[in-house]
Parts: structure tokens; C-alpha cells; sequence
């Protein structure tokens, strides 16, 4: 998200269930492009178990334009 010499903010915002996560380019007319992480979460687990987990996102580009995001829910396991 720094490419091109841009900077990029990122915050993140916990609530009950959920966890938001926002990164931003102030001013930035390009945009950004490439693979690679953007954001991870650490889960401090309480028990064994499984349980599902379903990510949804948006994302725009320059100007405000609406990208595609490609999101799949997962299962995570949690073995004693």
C-alpha cells in the first residue's frame, strides 16, 4: 500500500463480533497495486473447537471507484 512512495494509514477498530479494519491513501490519485498481505487478526483461543468464520469486505480505488474484493469464509479449528 506504499507503493509508489504513498502513505498509507492503517486503524483498526474491535467491537463485539467483529473487528474492522481500514487502510487508507490519503490524496492519492493512482492507487495501488500488487499482491500481498493486508491486514492479519491474532485470536487467543479459549477451548477446543471448531468454529466458522466469515470475512466481508469493500474496497475502492481513485476517486472513490468500487473494486472487487475476493473474500471466502473459512473454518478454523482449534485443537487442545
Amino acid at each position: 500500500m506504499r507503493s509508489g512512495g504513498a502513505s498509507a494509514t492503517f486503524t483498526q477498530q474491535p467491537g463485539a463480533g467483529r473487528v474492522d479494519m481500514t487502510i487508507t491513501r490519503p490524496n492519492d490519485a493512482t492507487g495501488a497495486s500488487g499482491t500481498g498481505l493486508l491486514g492479519s487478526i491474532l485470536f487467543d483461543a479459549i477451548m477446543p473447537g471448531t468454529v466458522p468464520l466469515s470475512i466481508s469486505g469493500v474496497a475502492t480505488g481513485p476517486g472513490g471507484t468500487p473494486m472487487g474484493l475476493q473474500l471466502r469464509p473459512v473454518t478454523i479449528t482449534i485443537q487442545p
